[in-house]
């Protein structure tokens, strides 16, 4: 935890607009590498013999959980420029397919986690621009944005109506 907020805090301070094109770009980059070889993998074809008892899916990182996260933060920053009026056209319809691409991934890796996490950020995405765009409005997203990440952690606990889509055995090992 602490180096995460160092992490936000060095964010926060030397990161400009003018910059974002670099933060774009390697996710970018990187979220089109996760897809590619995580689609690779799903239809049999890897360069590397893993010791893998899971789902095909996991990139480099070891397991379809983590992989599923990872593709959920490269996919997230890739989703904000799609957005962002200062990025290129191509480059936005670019994003847009990698943005598809990883959200296939990820639905195809079954981690529920990574479903989760990118439709954390994207909602995040959606109440910052609600905001920006009516209080009001950003009031109203931000709190079914909050009820539906309750209900889907809540799902997760094996409670609730989202249950059925976020519940996972491997959460019950780990409790």
């Amino acid at each position: 935890l602490p180096i995460f907020v160092i992490f936000l805090y060095a964010a926060a301070r030397y990161l400009r607009v003018s910059l974002m094109w670099r933060v774009y770009t390697f996710a970018m980059v990187c979220g089109l590498i996760s897809a590619v070889y995580g689609l690779l993998q799903i239809n049999g074809i890897d360069f590397v013999d893993w010791n893998n008892s899971y789902n095909p899916i996991i990139t480099t990182v070891g397991n379809p959980n983590f992989a599923g996260a990872l593709m959920a933060m490269f996919g997230t920053v890739v989703f904000c420029a799609i957005f962002d009026r200062n990025v290129m056209t191509i480059f936005r319809i670019a994003a847009l397919g990698i943005f598809a691409a990883l959200v296939y991934t990820i639905y195809l890796s079954n981690t529920r986690q990574g479903l989760l996490s990118i439709g954390v950020g994207v909602g995040f995405f959606f109440a910052v621009l609600a905001f920006q765009w009516k209080k009001s409005l950003g009031s109203l997203v931000t709190l079914a944005y909050l009820s539906v990440i309750c209900l889907g952690v809540l799902g997760m606990a094996q409670i609730g109506p989202l249950q059925s889509i976020f519940y996972k055995y491997t959460v019950s090992v780990r409790g």
